[in-house]
């Protein structure tokens, strides 16, 4: 189950920084064919959810992987934050962007699986 979960966190944190880093280098999103934002007010363009992106979901995945390559008392809560940032990034931006895509299911349920995966592990669950 560890590899696995270091497996989830690398897929999550690769791509959001590689796709953070493509949005603070072209912000109108035209690389990543992504629409307008239409919905929403707090934005004119890409720039800011790039370096969210790449600060908040990339940079507390990448410190999850290598907290928990170290095997440090404290792994399981940082993947547990990592998932749920995650979590959190996806709903947001379900409700702001015009489009819905299909990926955004699959980094929900990576994010999910996260979480499932370090509670497990940590030796609690939800219910």
């Amino acid at each position: 189950m560890r590899i696995l979960l270091i497996l989830l966190l690398s897929i999550i944190a690769c791509v959001s920084t590689l796709t953070g880093v493509i949005l603070i280098v072209e912000p109108t999103g035209e690389i990543l064919q992504l629409p307008q934002l239409i919905h929403s007010k707090q934005f004119n363009n890409y720039l800011i959810p790039g370096i969210l992106l790449v600060v908040l979901v990339g940079g507390v995945s990448w410190t999850s992987i290598f907290i928990n390559l170290t095997n440090n008392n404290k792994r399981f809560n940082w993947a547990i934050a990592s998932g749920t940032i995650s979590c959190i990034w996806i709903v947001i931006q379900v409700f702001t962007i015009p489009n819905f895509y299909w990926t955004h299911f699959i980094f929900l349920a990576i994010s999910v699986m996260i979480l499932l995966i370090a509670y497990q592990q940590k030796g609690k669950w939800l219910l």
